[in-house]
Protein backbone atom coordinates (compact mmCIF):
# COMPACT_ATOMS: atom_id res chain seq x y z
CA UNK A 1 0.00 0.00 0.00
CA UNK A 2 1.77 3.49 -0.92
CA UNK A 3 1.72 6.88 0.96
CA UNK A 4 -1.03 8.16 -1.26
CA UNK A 5 -3.26 5.09 -0.65
CA UNK A 6 -2.78 5.57 2.75
CA UNK A 7 -3.40 9.31 2.55
CA UNK A 8 -6.94 8.64 0.87
CA UNK A 9 -7.83 5.76 3.29
CA UNK A 10 -7.36 8.09 6.59
CA UNK A 11 -9.13 11.02 4.18
CA UNK A 12 -12.16 8.64 3.64
CA UNK A 13 -12.35 8.34 7.43
CA UNK A 14 -12.05 11.55 8.06
CA UNK A 15 -15.00 12.73 5.78
CA UNK A 16 -17.26 10.01 7.23
CA UNK A 17 -16.34 11.18 10.97
CA UNK A 18 -16.54 14.78 9.95
CA UNK A 19 -19.82 15.07 7.62
CA UNK A 20 -21.65 12.76 9.66
CA UNK A 21 -21.23 14.24 12.66
CA UNK A 22 -20.87 17.86 11.88
CA UNK A 23 -24.09 18.58 9.27
CA UNK A 24 -26.29 16.88 11.90
CA UNK A 25 -24.63 19.60 14.50
CA UNK A 26 -25.40 22.61 12.15
CA UNK A 27 -28.97 21.77 11.72
CA UNK A 28 -29.28 21.29 15.63
CA UNK A 29 -27.97 24.77 15.81
CA UNK A 30 -30.09 26.31 13.16
CA UNK A 31 -33.36 24.43 15.09
CA UNK A 32 -32.19 26.17 18.39
CA UNK A 33 -31.98 29.54 16.60
CA UNK A 34 -35.57 28.45 14.88
CA UNK A 35 -36.95 28.49 18.51
CA UNK A 36 -35.22 31.56 19.65
CA UNK A 37 -36.98 33.58 17.32
CA UNK A 38 -40.05 33.68 19.23
CA UNK A 39 -38.55 35.38 22.21
CA UNK A 40 -37.50 39.07 21.77
CA UNK A 41 -34.21 40.47 24.63
CA UNK A 42 -35.61 42.67 27.04
CA UNK A 43 -34.65 43.88 30.33
CA UNK A 44 -36.51 42.67 33.48
CA UNK A 45 -36.40 44.58 36.93
CA UNK A 46 -36.64 43.01 40.01
CA UNK A 47 -38.42 45.00 43.10
CA UNK A 48 -38.76 43.74 46.66
CA UNK A 49 -43.02 43.85 47.39
CA UNK A 50 -42.68 42.98 51.29
CA UNK A 51 -40.68 40.21 51.62
CA UNK A 52 -41.15 38.48 47.98
CA UNK A 53 -39.63 39.75 44.58
CA UNK A 54 -41.74 40.96 41.77
CA UNK A 55 -40.44 40.92 38.05
CA UNK A 56 -41.64 43.83 35.73
CA UNK A 57 -41.20 44.44 32.19
CA UNK A 58 -42.38 46.79 29.19
CA UNK A 59 -43.48 44.59 25.99
CA UNK A 60 -46.34 45.44 23.61
CA UNK A 61 -47.20 48.56 24.15
CA UNK A 62 -48.11 47.72 28.02
CA UNK A 63 -46.48 46.88 31.52
CA UNK A 64 -46.15 44.02 33.00
CA UNK A 65 -45.75 41.73 35.83
CA UNK A 66 -45.33 38.47 37.69
CA UNK A 67 -43.41 36.97 41.05
CA UNK A 68 -40.07 35.77 40.79
CA UNK A 69 -40.38 32.16 41.01
CA UNK A 70 -38.34 29.68 43.24
CA UNK A 71 -37.00 27.91 40.32
CA UNK A 72 -35.27 31.04 39.47
CA UNK A 73 -32.79 30.92 42.12
CA UNK A 74 -30.16 33.30 42.51
CA UNK A 75 -31.96 36.53 41.68
CA UNK A 76 -32.67 39.69 43.72
CA UNK A 77 -33.00 42.90 42.86
CA UNK A 78 -31.50 44.92 40.03
CA UNK A 79 -32.39 44.69 36.04
CA UNK A 80 -31.62 41.43 34.67
CA UNK A 81 -31.67 40.33 31.37
CA UNK A 82 -34.59 38.28 29.85
CA UNK A 83 -36.74 37.78 27.07
CA UNK A 84 -40.93 37.77 26.12
CA UNK A 85 -42.96 36.24 24.03
CA UNK A 86 -43.05 37.57 20.64
CA UNK A 87 -46.95 36.63 20.65
CA UNK A 88 -47.78 36.86 24.36
CA UNK A 89 -45.87 39.60 26.29
CA UNK A 90 -47.65 38.92 29.10
CA UNK A 91 -45.04 35.94 29.07
CA UNK A 92 -42.06 36.77 30.42
CA UNK A 93 -38.32 34.97 31.00
CA UNK A 94 -34.78 35.55 32.61
CA UNK A 95 -32.53 34.62 30.08
CA UNK A 96 -28.74 33.47 30.36
CA UNK A 97 -26.94 33.87 27.17
CA UNK A 98 -27.59 30.87 25.21
CA UNK A 99 -24.30 28.72 24.54
CA UNK A 100 -26.00 25.65 22.72
CA UNK A 101 -26.45 26.96 19.83
CA UNK A 102 -23.05 28.58 19.58
CA UNK A 103 -21.78 25.26 20.73
CA UNK A 104 -23.18 23.20 18.13
CA UNK A 105 -22.66 25.57 14.88
CA UNK A 106 -18.58 26.13 16.46
CA UNK A 107 -18.24 22.14 16.74
CA UNK A 108 -20.48 21.50 13.82
CA UNK A 109 -18.51 23.84 11.61
CA UNK A 110 -15.13 22.62 12.56
CA UNK A 111 -16.32 18.98 11.90
CA UNK A 112 -18.07 19.69 9.04
CA UNK A 113 -14.88 21.24 7.45
CA UNK A 114 -12.51 18.32 8.48
CA UNK A 115 -15.01 16.17 6.86
CA UNK A 116 -14.75 18.53 3.42
CA UNK A 117 -10.45 18.28 3.79
CA UNK A 118 -10.75 14.97 4.42
CA UNK A 119 -13.17 14.09 1.18
CA UNK A 120 -10.95 15.79 -0.35
CA UNK A 121 -8.10 13.89 0.60
CA UNK A 122 -9.61 10.56 -0.22
CA UNK A 123 -9.07 12.05 -4.07
CA UNK A 124 -5.64 12.69 -3.82
CA UNK A 125 -5.00 9.21 -5.32
CA UNK A 126 -7.30 9.55 -8.14
CA UNK A 127 -6.04 12.49 -9.53
CA UNK A 128 -2.35 11.51 -9.54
Amino acid sequence: MSPLDTLAMIGEIISWIGLGAGIPLLIVAEIIRGVRVRWIPIEITVVRIGVSLSARWSAGGDHWERPVRLDEAGIDEGVYPGEVHRRRPDLARFSAPSTAQKTCLITGGVLTGAGVLGFVASWIPALV
